[in-house]
């Protein structure tokens, strides 16, 4: 999928785009972790989303950017990491991500040995992410595109509940 963002009479000027992702893998709790696969900011680089307990979810990745650059990632806690993006001491995005290792301790995940996993089995805690993108001050257009990858059991949504 493409986003694309368009000035009209003069150039953007410094912004910064946030897209946040708060999945919620496991419909009967909030299990859920993100991993880091690849090298942020470079092609191959994905946060897998994935229920702790259960063989489901997903991996978003970056794809092309034009006339914007990555400016990293963050994880925390869905709701925390949202309240804190709409700040007056907003949330800290960095290429190495920023994650908020209270609400998501980084943990061993068997099931993917040699990346970083981070989450909680609290069920007040749901893992969420964020990427970060600086449009170019002179631009007059940009755009980002992104990718959802189903890389272990699919969830499959049927008139509002998951199904296996």
């Amino acid at each position: 999928m493409t986003v694309n963002f368009n000035a009209f009479q003069q150039p953007f000027g410094k912004i910064r785009i946030i897209s946040l992702l708060a999945p919620n893998i496991e419909w009967s709790n909030q299990d859920d972790a993100v991993g880091v696969f690849g090298t942020p900011g470079t092609a191959g680089f994905r946060i897998l989303s994935i229920d702790q307990n259960l063989p489901k979810g997903f991996t978003r990745g970056i794809g092309p950017l034009q006339n914007m650059t990555f400016a990293g990632w963050a994880a925390a806690d869905a709701d925390a990491l949202e309240t804190r993006v709409r700040s007056t001491t907003p949330q800290t995005f960095t290429l190495n991500g920023d994650v908020n290792t209270t609400e998501l301790p980084q943990y061993n995940d068997t099931r993917n040995p040699g990346i970083r996993v981070y989450g909680d089995r609290n069920p007040w805690y749901r893992a969420g992410y964020g990427f970060a993108f600086d449009i170019g001050e002179t631009a007059m257009q940009a755009s980002y595109s992104f990718f959802i990858e189903n890389l272990i059991q699919p969830v499959i949504f049927t008139d509002g509940f998951e199904r296996p």
